[in-house]
């Protein structure tokens, strides 16, 4: 992988330490340009002319000066052999293996000594082998990758996922144990690969930004992704249950899949909790002390393929496209991958429909309800459902249904994560912290009480 790098640079340096030099040897004519076959002669100057410029392009590839037999070719005296037609041959070919390219195909690829006869056209085939590592196009360096994830799992260590950058040939992976910085690992990765999985992470907190590059250059850093990493236990708190295949420590408190879930979901979940509690620490601190978790579902997966759900297995909640709450002694929260990625066939549109909904907000709304709120907060939220302001402000609307899905729809509402238009379950709607606020002064001060401000998650 670091000879790979090696060549991509090289070849740079060919291209740019002779392409701008109008006097140098890159770009001087030749004598006799062009020969012509069984017209111009083959003369000692047209050897020297390009041992020349083989040099010229060794030097700038960092390769050693050749050996020529003859060094000084005499014109009239010094007899032109095949060994001297070998040599630069050779010379131009170890540059081209050093700029990672395929060396030319040769007229006459394996001359006989004192019988092949040397020609014009091994003269032009070298000045135009020569010639093609100056006159190339100048490439353009790539742009930073994008959407760089990170996720910890007990079975793979670290995976670290990006989109791919357009023309780059490989990317520079960088970690370090704080923001910006690369003391832990910068390494070239050697590949076009977008994905990086480390077995053994140290432990604590990681920072991650990658780089692409090719032969022009490196791009600026991604986005920066961090994630923690605990020495003897996946989340640093222990769940409730065993955690599954991949794990992801972003947010405060663990997230895991199967391994049929793209490791970005599980980020995209953790985010949604972390966006939610960003000003109410002690809640999180409160999931984590109930052992809480968020599990992620995949594309063909349903809840009960979850372990923390198969007791559900024959009920109607197996059918919950869109996840369940936690609860009391099943303190997790389970999100659908299509939700999540707000992929083209969520049932639930979101992101794809003006009546589209994150639902996993929702059920991240039940679980911090029944496990991170005090019974004061969670008594307060009775009273406000129970209030007949608050029957005759939302009927019809699905947030009526209990105090458990007031609160959850109400939350998506303060989160942006609501529909924008009204629908069958949400008849008036109400979407977005600055909605709820003109609508239901009330509630929305219960809710902005308990999570201390409002941000769109739609």
């Amino acid at each position: 992988m670091v000879e790979a790098s090696k060549r991509t640079f090289l070849a740079l340096a060919l291209v740019t330490a002779l392409a701008g030099t109008a006097a140098g040897q890159g770009r001087a004519p030749f004598t006799d340009d062009p020969l012509v076959p069984g017209v111009t002669p083959v003369k000692a100057v047209h050897f020297t002319e390009l041992r020349a410029r083989i040099e010229a392009l060794r030097e700038a590839a960092g390769l050693a000066r050749s050996s020529w037999t003859d060094p000084l070719l005499t014109a009239r005296v010094t007899p032109i052999r095949v060994t001297h037609l070998l040599e630069l041959r050779e010379a131009l070919a170890e540059v081209y293996a050093a700029a990672g390219e395929r060396p030319p195909r040769w007229t006459d690829a394996a001359p006989s000594l004192g019988t092949t006869p040397i020609r014009a056209v091994h003269i032009m085939e070298l000045r135009a082998a020569a010639m093609a590592l100056v006159q190339r196009p100048h490439p353009e360096p790539p742009v930073a990758p994008r959407s760089l994830q990170i996720t910890v799992s007990e079975a793979y260590g670290v995976t670290l996922t990006w989109e791919p950058s357009p023309k780059a040939t490989s990317y520079v992976v960088e970690l370090g144990t704080a923001s910006g910085a690369s003391d832990v690992l910068n390494r070239d990765l050697g590949s076009p690969d977008t994905q990086l999985i480390w077995n053994e992470p140290p432990a604590g907190e990681l920072f991650a930004r990658v780089r692409a590059r090719n032969v022009a250059g490196t791009s600026p850093p991604s986005n920066e992704a961090s994630a923690r990493v605990f020495a003897d236990d996946t989340c640093g708190y222990s769940t409730y249950k065993p955690l599954m295949e991949q794990v992801s420590t972003v947010g405060p408190v663990c997230i895991t899949a199967s391994s049929q879930v793209p490791p970005r979901a599980l980020v995209e979940a953790g985010r949604m909790l972390e966006t939610m509690l960003a000003n109410r620490g002690d809640i999180g601190r409160q999931m984590r002390d109930v052992g809480a978790l968020t599990a992620v579902f995949g594309r063909t997966e349903s809840v009960c393929d979850l372990p923390y759900f198969r007791d559900l297995v024959g009920s109607a909640s197996c059918l919950a496209e869109g996840g369940l709450g936690g609860v009391p002694g099943r303190p997790a929260t389970a999100c659908s991958e299509k939700n999540v990625l707000m992929q083209p066939d969520d049932p639930f549109g979101r992101g794809s429909r003006p009546d589209g909904e994150n639902v996993c907000v929702h059920e991240l709304a039940h679980t911090i309800m029944n496990v991170g709120l005090s019974s004061e907060v969670r008594r307060r939220i009775r009273a406000r459902f129970n209030d007949p302001d608050t029957k005759e402000l939302w009927r019809g609307d699905y947030a009526l249904e209990n105090a458990d899905e007031f609160f959850a729809e109400m939350t998506q509402a303060y989160f942006c994560a609501n529909p924008e238009v009204p629908g069958f379950l949400h008849t008036h709607g109400i979407n977005c912290a600055d909605e709820l606020h003109s609508y239901d002064t009330v509630t929305y001060g219960l809710i902005d009480s308990i999570f201390g401000g409002a941000a769109d998650i739609r």
